[in-house]
């Protein structure tokens, strides 16, 4: 069933499809750096 807003909705969903696309290969360089260089296993010590 087509209703008004099938226009919007495909225009989303192309824009969602070359966002990823466009932007999706830096956010994962960025998130694989971040992983690598965090220090995701260190203790946690607090100094009174």
């Amino acid at each position: 069933m087509a209703s008004s807003t099938l226009g919007w909705d495909t225009g989303r969903a192309i824009t969602n499809v070359v966002a990823i696309v466009v932007l999706g290969p830096a956010v994962l360089t960025v998130l694989r750096r971040a992983h690598r260089r965090g220090a995701f296993g260190a203790a946690v010590e607090f100094v009174a």
